[in-house]
């Protein structure tokens, strides 16, 4: 009779059974099991809880052998750890040049101070309008604020 078992099992005759009689039972080899070897064990499924955490993906580690429980997982973008547990900071190289750097996942906004615009608060915005001194009377831009010339 041929071996039944599957992926690589070794059939041996079934202890309870004389031998002969066609009952088998298979020795699987790690990673699988069943009565013919017929289930991969998926060592993420086998974790007591689910290991990958924000949406990451489990895969059997490459450097153990399947069915030994171990895993490995590919975070999306934004986290990493060997879980996905930690939100990267994507403020920390301080891109913000005139504000604060609020932390998103896989992105960041910056909040610009008084006076500054642009993504990275680079642009200094323009104080003097139409309005900003009297009219006919030039203003112009200084460290503090602004300086409104004399009346014509």
């Amino acid at each position: 009779m041929e071996c039944p078992c599957q992926h690589g099992g070794t059939c041996h005759p079934h202890p309870y059974h004389p031998r002969g009689s066609g009952q088998y039972e298979c020795a699987c080899p790690a990673g699988f099991n069943g009565s013919r070897c017929e289930s991969d064990i998926d060592d993420c499924q086998s974790s007591l809880c689910c290991p990958c955490q924000h949406g990451g993906t489990c895969h059997p580690h490459p450097y153990h052998p399947r069915g030994s429980g171990q895993y490995e997982c590919a975070c999306p973008a934004g986290f990493n750890g060997s879980r996905c547990e930690s939100d990267i900071d994507d403020c920390q190289s301080s891109l913000c040049v005139n504000g604060t750097c609020i932390d998103g996942i896989n992105n960041y906004t910056c909040r610009c101070h008084v006076g500054y615009k642009g993504a990275l608060c680079d642009e200094k915005e323009r104080i003097c309008g139409e309005d900003t001194c009297y009219p006919g009377v030039k203003c112009r831009e200084i460290p503090d604020g602004v300086l409104c010339r004399s009346c014509p």
